[in-house]
């Protein structure tokens, strides 16, 4: 079936559903070239002008992967283990420009494709498990919803070169929707739950 597409326009009804694979090159292509800060700026739409020229989506207009990120994707991220923190931080992390670009600045004559990256560093199943593993160990679970814990998880570089701010969000956002994944038995994973619960681990 065809799409019915009127320049600048597009409708949902008209339109296939995006597959999972579609909706995963959207999320791959911010985690392997960046610009996840971009997709706001100068009106927001260089970004997916660049997707469209590239092909990340075949056949679909920059118009109509712009809405779905908005709309759907980018409510579901947790669905492909990432989060937007993880990807604003990728723009600002060292080696990256975007993070001098002026957010207030509507110039879009001026817009480049600056903090585009081919060696996102991202978390791995890895990294998760030594976060996981800390706590355990330290047997840290009354301390999940302050600061103390994170603060001193990047002291002691865990996960080196991440922030505990950055550390505290991937337990809460990630691992602890797939704790149960982590090989623990049922009295380890009911702590995790049962205090994380009690504390909502706040963002304080």
């Amino acid at each position: 079936a065809g799409r019915f597409q009127k320049e600048g326009e597009y409708y949902d009804k008209f339109r296939l559903p995006y597959t999972r694979r579609e909706e995963e090159s959207l999320v791959r292509y911010f985690k392997e070239r960046g610009g996840f800060k971009l997709r706001r700026l100068y009106r927001g739409n260089r970004v997916w002008q660049q997707m469209e020229s590239s092909e990340v989506c075949p056949g679909r207009t920059w118009q109509s992967m712009k809405q779905r990120w908005e709309k759907y994707i980018s409510k579901s991220l947790d669905k492909w283990e990432v989060t937007a923190e993880e990807l604003e931080e990728m723009d600002t992390r060292e080696g990256s420009e975007t993070g001098d670009m002026d957010e207030t600045d509507s110039s879009e004559d001026t817009t480049t494709m600056r903090g585009f990256r081919s060696n996102a560093n991202y978390y791995t199943s890895a990294d998760d498990e030594k976060i996981v593993t800390y706590i355990v160990k330290n047997k840290s679970f009354a301390d999940l919803g302050g600061r103390s814990l994170w603060q001193r998880m990047e002291e002691r570089s865990v996960v080196p070169g991440r922030s505990w701010g950055s550390l505290k969000e991937r337990f809460r956002k990630v691992i602890l929707k797939k704790i149960k994944d982590f090989g623990l038995d049922e009295e380890t994973v009911r702590k995790f739950l049962s205090k994380t619960h009690k504390t909502r681990l706040n963002t304080a």
